[in-house]
């Protein structure tokens, strides 16, 4: 994909606040979302499923708490989700693992619990997986070895 065919929504390092808009659903062209180092709050809304399109989501830096709504593992072209340093909480999302062209995923400094999923494995494109700062704990699955890009 060519750097001229990515719809852009950055608005990266400002003082934004508030919660994400639902609204955020109707821009069914874009291809990356930006919205780290603002003051967001609240839950990430379940409408980010409709942007088909995207290939990089950063959520990162915000006040953002809660479950990962399972509607962003139905997207199918995200390769790059930042969503570091919020306050997301539950088990790391098995969920992940249906984003099978993802190269980039970190989790770190949030309240994720339980073990890493050893379905991360399906995840053959992985080059980062940062989980650092969280609660989980466990072993580290054997799968993995089989991310041999991580």
């Amino acid at each position: 994909m060519s750097m001229s065919s990515l719809v852009t929504l950055d608005i990266e390092g400002n003082s934004f606040s508030g919660e994400i808009s639902v609204n955020i659903g109707n821009l069914k062209a874009l291809s990356v979302l930006n919205l780290s180092g603002n003051r967001f709050s609240g839950k990430i809304p379940g409408s980010i499923g409709s942007l088909y399109k995207l290939t990089a989501l950063d959520l990162s830096n915000q006040n953002l708490i809660g479950e990962l709504p399972l509607d962003l593992f139905g997207l199918p072209n995200l390769q790059l989700i930042a969503l570091q340093e919020n306050s997301f909480s539950g088990d790391v999302p098995e969920c992940f693992s249906s984003l099978l062209g993802l190269h980039y995923l970190n989790l770190s400094s949030n309240l994720f619990s339980g073990h890493i999923p050893s379905t991360f494995s399906f995840l053959k494109s992985l080059v980062v997986l940062s989980l650092s700062n969280n609660n989980v704990s466990g072993n580290i699955p054997p799968e993995l070895d089989n991310c041999s890009a991580l």
